[in-house]
């Protein structure tokens, strides 16, 4: 993994699983929480990859009376509003 890549915080992503455990004695193992936090750092770094694309799409579209495109420079939530179904579909 690239060092300068961003990540999740261990604890962070720890702390979520065992919320949602059923059992109280159940355990996540130091590979599995790794994994885990790899998994849901490559699954926000394409949603905003694929929200970007978006972004650029609906911008591109959009002309002001001069005839020039228009650019916000910010991700909206509608944005990832329109990637969230083949995104989940294609995880």
């Amino acid at each position: 993994m690239d060092t300068d890549a961003p990540t999740l915080n261990a604890d962070t992503v720890s702390n979520v699983f065992k919320s949602s455990f059923k059992h109280p004695n159940s355990r996540l193992n130091k590979e599995a929480l790794q994994l885990s936090c790899e998994f849901l750092r490559l699954f926000t770094v394409e949603a905003l990859h694929r929200a970007s694309e978006e972004q650029d799409k609906i911008e591109s579209s959009l002309t002001d009376e001069s005839g020039t495109t228009t650019s916000r420079k910010e991700l909206q939530v509608e944005h990832l509003e329109r990637i969230l179904p083949q995104l989940l579909l294609d995880f």
